[in-house]
């Protein structure tokens, strides 16, 4: 049997190639380095076959050995080594939490010296590619501390107390038709695979085998010559493209906590924690005053408002409202002991068993519609599924996303 300390070497080394060969452009679905592969094993992390916060944090090396994960020093989003140093590429120690951070990449904070992998670093942050201009509302991202909160504290048998998430940062608003356009004529010039999986603070994610192939939105907005429609929320998005476009921007998807900890659980500006909406206890009026629910008239013609359209909370927008919005985690109910189950969890990352490709998806927020036979408030605690991975899964005029950026 190898030892312990050979096993997390390996592990190490075998992360940094696959890293590698993603910033090159090599077909990491395929990727060997050295005499290992990287093979994501999300059911065998716990003996019920159940999914938990930290489920899919495991690797599997050829020959069969697992690697334990969580204890190596200098690696993403774990402690730094001796001396504050950090052993994968695009990585810094950051001093507050002694935590190896991601660095360089579009939305990501500048490395040492103010090194960025592409363009000049602009107040401490990397551009993105989707936003050329900083000056643009809908480009803007909000920084968020991390903090220890209860999920889902205003739904009755419902609550998830001790949920910890670590600092991260958020689009200010929901992706638009203009920043997805760039993206498209990106991803048709350089088709670079994505990354077999996407590393987050509590577990890795697994990207679908055929993500950004065919899965384009329907939104007849952006299907359109670019005109006055640029700054609505892009839409008909289906998961695996919300990933896709995340990952080229330099982000990835929120989770649930990350999502509700910026609605709910933050105090930036003063309100209070918790509340019953983003902006606080006052509800919106049917005339749509605080957020676009109720079939309120939109612009140009759509449901949906221009992003940024009302007051901001915490300087994020929309995070009820407008267009649902994707998040990372597979649909289940609070009550299920895989994800979620009333225990204390550390930056919680649910992925329920059976094929990637076919996990149902939470949306979070609500949207402009209605439900009858009364309208359903505009609640970022509205839980409901986005989409279902895979090609061909429907998708809704409904449905949007935005992103987040490790920290």
């Amino acid at each position: 049997m190898q030892d312990k300390r050979e096993r997390r070497a390996i592990r190490s080394a075998t992360v940094r190639c696959l890293e590698a060969l993603w910033l090159v452009g090599g077909a990491l679905s395929q990727a060997r380095c050295g005499a290992s592969s990287i093979i994501l094993d999300p059911s065998s992390a716990r003996g019920d076959g159940g999914a938990a916060d930290v489920q899919a944090d495991r690797v599997v090396i050829d020959g069969g050995a697992s690697a334990d994960s969580g204890t190596v020093c200098g690696a993403r989003h774990e402690a730094c080594c001796a001396g504050g140093t950090c052993s994968e590429p695009a990585t810094q120690c950051d001093a507050t939490s002694n935590r190896c951070v991601p660095c360089g990449g579009g939305g990501q904070r500048c490395c040492a010296a103010g090194a960025c992998s592409t363009g000049a670093c602009a107040a401490g942050v990397c551009p993105r590619p989707s936003c050329p201009s900083a000056t643009d509302p809908s480009c803007r991202i909000v920084e968020l501390p991390g903090g220890t909160f209860t999920v889902a504290e205003n739904i009755p048998g419902s609550q998830q107390p001790n949920i910890t998430v670590s600092p991260f940062a958020m689009d200010a608003t929901e992706v638009t038709v203009a920043r997805f356009r760039r993206y498209y004529p990106d991803r048709s010039r350089v088709p670079a695979p994505p990354p077999a999986q996407v590393r987050y603070p509590g577990g890795w994610y697994p990207t679908a085998s055929d993500l950004l192939s065919s899965m384009w939105p329907s939104d007849p907005t952006w299907m359109a010559p670019p005109g006055s429609g640029e700054s609505l929320p892009i839409r008909f998005v289906e998961v695996d493209v919300a990933i896709g476009f995340c990952i080229w921007d330099g982000g990835r998807l929120p989770t649930e906590a990350e999502f509700e900890w910026a609605a709910y659980g933050t105090t930036l500006d003063g309100r209070p924690a918790p509340r019953l909406y983003p902006w606080g206890s006052t509800p919106p009026s049917a005339a749509c005053d605080l957020a676009q629910w109720n079939d309120c008239l939109g612009d140009l013609g759509t449901p949906v408002r221009r992003v940024a359209s009302f007051a901001p909370t915490g300087g994020l927008y929309d995070l009820a409202g407008n267009v649902g919005e994707l998040v990372a985690d597979s649909l289940t109910t609070f009550s299920d002991p895989r994800c979620w189950g009333g225990v204390p969890r550390t930056n919680p990352l649910c992925l329920l068993p059976g094929v990637p490709t076919t996990r149902a998806i939470v949306e979070r927020g609500g949207d402009y519609g209605n439900t009858n036979p009364a309208p359903q408030l505009p609640s970022a605690l509205v839980r409901r599924q986005g989409s279902s991975r895979g090609t061909g899964s429907s998708t809704s005029p409904s449905t949007g996303f935005r992103c987040v950026y490790d920290r």
